[in-house]
């Protein structure tokens, strides 16, 4: 019988579906299994990688034998696609598709944005960027907060995210969607309030929609953060942005804007 394609998440909760269904998998710890090796999908992850990432500093007496019974029933629960999750020397991996797993097609859609930036379309770039940010179904290994990886690999996974959102506000701003960066850039400043990129997008985006007054508000909220925290300035771009709002640069409308 053939097999049903698969889509594979980690941009939000840790899941997997199949012909539209969400294939069950009850256990915290065959999530993070699950997890682990998706992240590194079609590459070994190591046993001992998988037994500290899964136990951390309090792994059972018998760890690689723990870790085998995890593996069989996260392959019971896979079902038909328990033959996708491979044993090797090593440690395990599992075999996905271009397109089986969210992340990927992030990343892929990523690329064929800023391909397209680089070849001067822009409004290509923002579609395919907003594609790429379309694969985020929130927080990412969302139901995986008490396992000893979390941190780390979710950190990673947010700047991915990250880089997305500003790649896509350059490209936004490049095409004069300024006005549509406005509702959604607040609530990444306030998560990410020191990120420099981010307050630049947002002071060019109030600059453009006749709000002088409030771009240069949100550069003095920037240096005041940065002197508290980091006794720092904003970077040279961004205070040479400041200046070119200050003076009225005519330019700035319609320029595109590059801070590093």
């Amino acid at each position: 019988m053939t097999e049903q394609p698969a889509l594979f998440s980690v941009l939000g909760a840790v899941r997997v579906k199949a012909g539209g269904r969400v294939v069950e998998i009850a256990a915290p710890r065959q999530r993070a299994l699950l997890a682990l090796l998706l992240l590194k999908a079609n590459r070994t992850v190591s046993t001992s990688a998988l037994i500290d990432g899964i136990w951390g500093e309090g792994p059972p007496q018998h760890p690689e034998s723990a870790l085998q019974i995890v593996v069989c029933r996260l392959r019971h629960a896979l079902g038909p696609f328990s033959s996708r999750v491979v044993r090797d020397a090593v440690g395990y991996q599992i075999e996905l598709g271009p397109d089986e797993l969210d992340l990927t097609r992030a990343q892929a859609h990523g690329v064929e944005a800023r391909r397209a930036m680089e070849a001067g379309d822009a409004r290509a770039a923002a579609t395919a960027f907003d594609a790429a940010l379309a694969c985020w179904a929130g927080d990412p290994l969302a139901d995986l907060v008490i396992f000893p990886f979390y941190d780390g690999l979710v950190r990673g996974l947010q700047e991915i995210q990250l880089d997305l959102v500003e790649s896509r506000n350059a490209a936004y701003l490049r095409c004069g969607r300024h006005h549509e960066l406005l509702p959604d850039i607040d609530n990444w400043i306030a998560a990410n309030p020191w990120r420099e990129r981010l307050r630049a997008h947002q002071m060019v985006a109030l600059y453009r929609s006749g709000r002088q007054i409030e771009a240069l508000a949100a550069y003095e909220d920037l240096r005041r953060l940065l002197l508290t925290d980091f006794g720092v300035d904003p970077c040279e771009d961004v205070q040479q942005l400041h200046r070119r709002i200050l003076r009225r640069d005519p330019t700035l409308l319609g320029v595109p804007v590059t801070i590093s």
